[in-house]
């Protein structure tokens, strides 16, 4: 991975309706229906092109709006860093 590896966490409760109608519309498949709900499934989840376009799409443009389908295209897979669910606080909890 390059040193400008794109973090994307895909956390589903943040995303909106608007989220889930937009990325149906462009991959034709309702989001859940194609992401891992298990560990299991996340360790051999081998999406297509499409599907992670969209990913990368909906989750980069809720922290720029202006960020296109077009930019998530010219996205490299290996500067990908796809997790699902959640990303921990890293931040050690005070005690």
């Amino acid at each position: 991975m390059s040193e400008e590896a794109v973090k994307i966490v895909l956390d589903a409760e943040a995303l909106t309706l608007g989220d889930l109608e937009d990325f149906e519309d462009f991959v034709g498949q309702d989001l859940f229906a194609v992401i891992p709900t298990t560990e299991e499934q996340a360790a051999e989840f081998k999406p297509s092109a499409k599907v992670l376009t969209g990913i990368v799409w909906i989750v980069k443009r809720a922290e720029n709006p202006d960020f296109t389908i077009e930019d998530a295209r010219h996205t490299k897979i290996a500067d990908l860093d796809l997790k699902f669910g959640e990303e921990p606080d890293p931040t050690p909890a005070a005690g």
